[in-house]
């Protein structure tokens, strides 16, 4: 998957969600049939991208609050969301 690629995958789903960004395992290394190597890149090309864009991210494992409820991501490769000011 190239960069212009990744790049429209990820304007997709902000369009869909644009305050709370999700990436499965599933989606990615099913789905989009991408291999370890690639998904580690999709995984860290995507996090630059949000957090220059005024995303927080989380990672497996990671918690964290949105809408006021505690989180702890342990099923999804990444979470973004929106930094509200």
């Amino acid at each position: 998957m190239g960069i212009q690629q990744i790049d429209e995958y990820l304007e997709n789903k902000i369009s869909r969600n644009s305050e709370y960004i999700v990436f499965t395992y599933y989606e990615l290394r099913v789905q989009l049939n991408l291999s370890s190597e690639e998904t580690y890149n999709f995984i860290h090309l995507v996090s630059t991208k949000l957090e220059n864009n005024g995303y927080s991210i989380y990672r497996t494992g990671q918690d964290y609050y949105y809408n006021g409820n505690k989180k702890v991501e342990d099923n999804q490769l990444l979470v973004a969301t929106i930094n509200k000011k």
